[in-house]
């Protein structure tokens, strides 16, 4: 880690695109009955 003050920002984008991919994915799940994959 560079500097705790400073967040990393490829640490930050991973992290914005796992919330969106687990968003669309329960949203996706909620809606079918049956997921195609399970996370």
């Amino acid at each position: 880690m560079p500097d705790p003050a400073r967040p990393d920002p490829t640490a930050e984008a991973a992290a914005a695109h796992a919330a969106v991919a687990i968003f669309s994915v329960s949203r996706h799940c909620s809606r079918r009955p049956r997921a195609r994959r399970r996370a």
